[in-house]
């Protein structure tokens, strides 16, 4: 599970990394003409623009779950040690 977890945030950090430089492909390409984002997303055909966001926030979601796999087992650990302290805790105050 911690392998998988790693790999997902390496995958999903590599992803927005790729949406981050296709972004800053596109200014590239029209450098000479752009003074703001609002032209440069003008400028550019809508599906060009959504292939970037969608790499970019796609990246962001595997990333997430990939640290949350690699922080699975400690999260789950912790909930259990506090389930039977609390379990303790309420045997103990019923007479």
């Amino acid at each position: 599970m911690r392998l998988m977890g790693m790999m997902l945030l390496g995958a999903g950090l590599l992803l927005v990394g790729l949406g981050g430089f296709e972004k800053v492909l596109i200014y590239a390409a029209r450098a000479q003409n752009i003074n703001d984002v609002y032209t440069l997303k003008d400028l550019t055909p809508d599906y060009i623009w959504n292939i970037t966001n969608i790499t970019l926030v796609g990246g962001i979601v595997i990333a997430v779950l990939g640290l949350f796999l690699f922080l699975y087992k400690r999260i789950a650990s912790d909930i259990q040690q506090q389930n039977r302290e609390f379990e303790d805790r309420i045997s103990r105050d019923q007479p």
